[in-house]
């Protein structure tokens, strides 16, 4: 039976746990991946690695981005800038087609 997580929660935590990479280490991973089969397929495909501790005398599990992931986050912005890069060749058109109409009617008008 396949776990099911929220995409969006997921990026959400990826791209924060990214922002503070190397040094940033996750102890809310538990709170969007609820599945422990899920967390430890990820961290056995190096998509998460995982950091114990001890603080207070219990033990503390917290993860950091793996190897794998880096790849993925990367893709992720290529993503969005692949989308803005398509906006503004749309923009481009736009305005290259309205200036060619205001050329061609002030050439008319002469």
């Amino acid at each position: 039976m396949a776990e099911e997580i929220e995409v969006e929660k997921f990026n959400d935590l990826v791209l924060d746990m990214y922002r503070g990479f190397p040094n940033y280490i996750y102890s809310g991973v538990e709170n969007i991946i609820i599945s422990e089969s899920v967390r430890r397929k990820l961290v056995e495909k190096d998509f998460l690695m995982e950091d114990s501790s001890i603080e207070n005398g219990e033990r503390r599990i917290g993860y950091m981005l793996g190897p794998n992931m880096l790849p993925l986050i990367s893709s992720w912005k290529n993503e969005s800038l692949a989308e803005k890069i398509k906006n503004l060749t749309i923009i481009i058109v736009c305005l290259t087609v309205v200036l060619i109409c205001v050329a061609i009617l002030s050439f008319f008008k002469m």
